[in-house]
Parts: C-alpha cells; sequence; structure tokens
C-alpha cells in the first residue's frame, strides 16, 4: 500500500489486482451475513459453501506458487 501512495507502478497494478480479486469473496461475504440475518438456511447454506471454495482456491493458489 505504501508502494501505491509513493506512486510506483508495480505497487499500483498489485493494489488493483488486490481489489478484483478480494470483491468478489466480500461479496459472498456479505450477502452469506444477509441471509443469515434472514436466517434463509437454504441460501446461507449455499452461500458458505461458494465461499469456501473461494477461500479453498485462493489459499491453495497461493501456497502453490
Amino acid at each position: 500500500v505504501a508502494g501505491a501512495f509513493a506512486l510506483r507502478a508495480q505497487s499500483i497494478i498489485q493494489l488493483g489486482i488486490l481489489a478484483l480479486i478480494a470483491t468478489p469473496i466480500l461479496r459472498v461475504a456479505v450477502s452469506l451475513v444477509g441471509f443469515a440475518m434472514e436466517r434463509d438456511a437454504k441460501y446461507a447454506g449455499i452461500t458458505a459453501l461458494v465461499l469456501a471454495l473461494l477461500l479453498f482456491s485462493l489459499i491453495e493458489g497461493a501456497t502453490s506458487g
């Protein structure tokens, strides 16, 4: 983040990629909270599964390099 504020091109690109990766994960997490607040177990379960798959893919991809 400090590199992006210093206007280093590679840091700005990496911050943009991080935002693109984080956006759908946050969207699914917010949806999960919404379904849980509505007490909609079916959609909360489906959304939890999707979130778990997204996080697994992110972690697996980061560790397998």
